[in-house]
């Protein structure tokens, strides 16, 4: 809709003008009608979308709560507490909005409203989307090189034990041939 209003506007623009300026008085009668009806319309619809907008996320707010509180079991959080209580102040507010006959809704309010309840599911996490991811070569270049420091690390201390585990059990198998040969082991050798 927004798209045919748009070209709506551009047939009212004069293709030799230079600047792309509607002169809103200089229009056919006809045109002038068709354009106020077309705005008015479209205005209308953006106000409907943005009421089914809020109308929907406080659902989608009510049924997260509802989850957050069933998963609390006995004790619930202040901080549950707090978000039920300001819920029930946007819930009332919403209310009243839809109880207003819609012609008579406020742009100023309902655009108020949807900041609002756009705020609260953001404090809740409720779509919290990253935007603008950035890779920071940096922190890669840090974490990278404590990989590398802990993986030689802890090679070096797997390699010393694999020496000793060797040492040992050489040790133990030539103890264990003297012994087969019929030589006496001593104590500390037995041990």
């Amino acid at each position: 809709m927004e798209i045919q209003h748009n070209k709506l506007l551009s047939s009212g623009v004069s293709p030799s003008s230079s600047s792309k300026t509607l002169k809103f008085s200089a229009l056919p009668p006809e045109l002038r009608d068709e354009i106020a009806a077309s705005t008015k319309e479209l205005e209308l619809l953006k106000k409907s979308n943005s009421l089914k907008s809020v109308n929907y996320d406080m659902e989608r707010i009510y049924n997260y709560l509802e989850s957050e509180i069933c998963t609390a079991g006995g004790q619930i959080p202040v901080q549950d507490r707090l978000a039920v209580a300001e819920f029930g102040l946007l819930e009332s507010q919403v209310k009243s909005l839809n109880d207003v006959d819609f012609d008579n809704v406020d742009s100023d309010v309902l655009s108020v409203m949807v900041d609002l309840v756009t705020g609260y599911k953001q404090r809740l996490g409720i779509d919290y989307y990253v935007q603008g991811v950035k890779i920071d070569v940096e922190t890669i270049k840090r974490w990278l090189s404590e990989v590398v420091t802990s993986s030689k690390k802890g090679l070096g201390f797997y390699g010393k034990g694999c020496k000793l585990l060797y040492i040992d059990l050489v040790f133990s198998f030539s103890l264990l041939l003297k012994a087969l040969q019929g030589n006496t082991l001593k104590p500390r050798e037995v041990r």
